[in-house]
C-alpha cells in the first residue's frame, strides 16, 4: 500500500492479541530465568564431582566402576537443564542469520512482520530465499557455517507479514534481477495491492459495532495460541485431513487452475502452481478459528471460502506482476504523467511533445508510450493535444487540472476468467 494508507494502525488492531500474549509469554520465561539458572549451577557441580569420580577410577583402573560412571555421565548429560527458548516468538526486524537461529531446534516458530519492510527485503539474499522456501514446503533443514556451526531446523513455522510501498517492492525487484520472483519466493506469498482509503476516511472513531467483532476476533485469536502453546509445550502434534466432499472440490479447483496455466494466468504460472497448496493452508486455519482442531476433518465449507480467497489472491498477483494490457499501461503512465506535471506546476501551459520526451519521467520517454499515455488522458478529458502549426508535424500538448470531486475512470480490468462454479451443498 502507498504511503499514509494507515498500514501500521491496521496491523496494530489485527495483531493486537498475539502481541500482547507474546509480551506475556516473555515475562513468564523471564521469571523462570532465574530458576534456569540455579539449576544449570547445581547441574555443573554435579558434572565436576562425577568427573573427579571418573578421574579416580581411571587411575585406579577400576574397570567395573569406570563402566557405572559413565551410564551415570551419561544420565546426567541428558537431564541437562535446557533452556526455555520462546516456542513462537513475533520480530519486526531481524537478519537472516538471527532467524534462522530463532528457528533452531523442534517445532519452533517465529514471525517476521512490518509495516515498512523494504529494509528487510533488501537484506535478503539467496540462501535465505532458499531456506524459507524449503521451510515452506515443509522440509527440515540443517544450516552449516565455518563460524557459527550448524542449525537444525525440524518442523519449523516461519511467518512473514511484510508491508510496504508498491514503488519499493518495485526498486528491490529490479535490483535483485527477479529473483524474489524467479525463485518462487514471491509465489508461495498471498500478494495484495489494497485500493486506497485515502480521502475517504471521514470517521477516526471505532463504532460499537466494530468494536465487539474485534473484541471477539482478539479473544479467539488468544484462546488459539493458548491452544497451540499447550500443544506445542507437550510435544503434541495435530494432523488435519479433508473430508471425501472437500477433497473431491479441491480436485475440481485444481483442474481449473490448470486450464489457467493455458488461459488468462500464463504469464503468473510460478503464482498458479503454488495455488492449490496455498487453498489447503487456507481451509486449514479457517477450520482452526471456527472448530478449534478436536474437530480433525476439513469441511467442504472451509475449503469453498479458501477458493474464493485464493482466487482474490490470485487476481492480485495478475495485477501486480503479470503482463499488463495496453489499456492498464497508458493509464498507469497517464497518473505517472500527471504527477510529473502538478509538480512542475504546468498545467494549462502549452507544451512541446518533444519538449515533454526529454524532461518527463524516464519510463515514459520512450514516444509510443508517451503517446499513449497523452491519448488516455485526452480520453478521459485531462489533456488536449493538436498539431503545432509553426512546427514540421510536431505536437502540442496542454494538461486540465481536475476541479472538485472530478475523478478519472478507472480502465477496464483485464478480461477475468471464467467464474468458479459453486458447490453444491452436500
Amino acid at each position: 500500500a502507498e504511503s499514509g494508507e494507515r498500514k501500521t494502525t491496521t496491523d496494530n488492531l489485527v495483531r493486537k492479541a498475539i502481541f500482547e500474549y507474546v509480551e506475556e509469554y516473555r515475562s513468564k520465561k523471564k521469571a523462570m530465568e532465574e530458576e534456569l539458572k540455579l539449576d544449570q549451577e547445581v547441574w555443573e557441580l554435579e558434572l565436576k564431582h562425577l568427573n573427579r569420580s571418573l578421574d579416580k577410577a581411571i587411575k585406579t583402573k577400576d574397570k567395573a566402576q569406570i563402566e557405572e560412571l559413565r551410564d551415570e555421565r551419561r544420565a546426567h548429560n541428558a537431564d541437562k537443564p535446557k533452556d526455555l527458548g520462546l516456542l513462537f516468538n513475533t520480530v519486526t526486524d531481524a537478519t537472516a542469520a538471527a532467524i534462522l537461529r530463532a528457528l533452531e531446534g523442534d517445532g519452533k516458530g517465529i514471525t517476521l512482520h512490518s509495516s515498512d519492510s523494504g529494509n528487510v527485503l533488501k537484506r535478503v539474499d539467496n540462501d535465505f530465499i532458499s531456506n524459507s522456501n524449503l521451510i515452506w514446503d515443509g522440509n527440515d533443514i540443517l544450516v552449516s557455517r565455518a563460524t557459527s556451526g550448524d542449525i537444525a531446523i525440524n518442523s519449523g513455522r516461519l511467518t512473514l507479514s511484510l508491508m510496504l510501498q508498491p514503488k519499493v517492492l518495485e526498486q528491490i525487484i529490479k535490483k535483485k534481477d527477479g529473483l524474489l520472483r524467479s525463485s518462487g519466493f514471491l509465489a508461495r506469498a498471498l500478494v495484495t495491492y489494497p485500493q486506497s482509503t485515502q480521502g475517504h476516511r471521514h470517521g477516526h472513531m471505532v463504532s460499537e459495532t466494530e468494536g465487539e467483532h474485534l473484541a471477539k476476533f482478539h479473544l479467539r485469536v488468544e484462546n488459539i495460541l493458548k491452544l497451540s502453546m499447550h500443544y506445542q509445550s507437550h510435544g503434541e502434534k495435530v494432523v488435519l485431513d479433508f473430508s471425501p466432499e472437500a477433497i473431491h472440490e479441491l480436485r475440481s479447483f485444481n483442474s481449473w487452475l490448470e486450464e489457467l496455466l493455458l488461459l488468462d494466468f500464463s504469464d503468473i504460472k510460478d503464482a498458479v502452481s503454488k495455488a492449490l497448496n496455498n487453498t489447503c493452508r487456507i481451509a486449514a486455519l479457517l477450520h482452526a478459528y471456527d472448530c478449534d482442531v478436536e474437530n480433525t476433518s476439513i469441511g467442504i465449507q472451509h475449503v469453498s471460502a479458501a477458493i474464493s480467497f485464493m482466487s482474490f489472491y490470485l487476481d492480485e498477483f495478475k495485477l501486480l506482476f503479470g503482463e499488463k494490457t495496453l489499456q492498464q499501461q497508458a493509464a498507469e503512465d497517464a497518473d505517472l504523467l500527471l504527477a510529473w506535471v502538478e509538480k512542475n506546476h504546468l498545467y494549462n501551459r502549452t507544451l512541446k511533445f518533444s519538449w515533454m520526451q526529454q524532461r518527463a519521467p524516464n519510463s515514459i520517454r520512450i514516444k509510443a508510450r508517451l503517446e499513449l499515455a497523452l491519448e488516455y488522458l485526452v480520453y478521459i478529458q485531462r489533456a488536449g493535444v493538436w498539431l503545432d502549426p509553426n512546427g514540421r508535424g510536431g505536437k502540442l500538448c496542454s494538461f486540465i487540472p481536475a476541479f472538485g470531486n472530478y475523478s478519472c475512470p478507472q480502465p477496464q480490468a483485464y478480461p477475468q476468467p471464467q467464474a468458479y462454479p459453486q458447490p453444491q451443498a452436500y
